[in-house]
């Protein structure tokens, strides 16, 4: 997560959005990054920070599906980058697990699903990180599913004429 955050802090004039699923992801974020070796790399970084990023705490699910909807509706949106950190936790996915439940592998595909219509959209760059240390397998194959799906759509689209 420190990458992404140095990363999206040192895109000038680049809006990014960061939502923080769960209590475990929203520990790392009050406790454990300000308490830890994380590091400004320069003061454009600070200033890029405080005005363009934002981050938002949710504890639910539906809460998430209820702004990517918002997003997906609107005709437009001043962020660049969105970023979902702890999917993994609110779906109580554990890294060990090997196998998805029926529930989890539907609420995840609703969830990408919804992200990367709106990143096409609206030329989003989406990420989403796992809280969770090995990162889930699991996820980590839907989210790549979604990912080709979404690429290969805009390339039909373009070869059909139709963008």
């Amino acid at each position: 997560m420190e990458a992404i955050l140095k990363r999206i802090i040192n895109e000038n004039e680049q809006k990014s959005l960061i939502f923080v699923l769960g209590a475990g992801p929203r520990e790392y974020f009050e406790v454990e990054l300000p308490s830890g070796a994380f590091t400004y790399p320069s003061v454009q970084a600070v200033a890029n920070s405080r005005h363009n990023v934002k981050i938002m705490f949710l504890d639910k699910l539906q809460y998430l599906f209820m702004y990517l909807t918002k997003f997906e509706t609107e005709s437009k949106t001043d962020f660049k980058t969105l970023v979902i950190y702890g999917l993994d936790v609110l779906l109580k996915v554990a890294s060990t697990d090997s196998r998805l439940s029926v529930s989890q592998v539907r609420l995840t595909n609703l969830i990408y699903n919804i992200s990367f219509r709106v990143a096409k959209r609206h030329g989003l760059d989406f990420e989403f990180v796992l809280h969770s240390t090995p990162a889930n397998a699991e996820m980590q194959k839907l989210e790549s599913y979604w990912r080709h799906i979404s690429s290969a759509s805009d390339d039909l689209c373009t070869i059909e004429g139709l963008n």
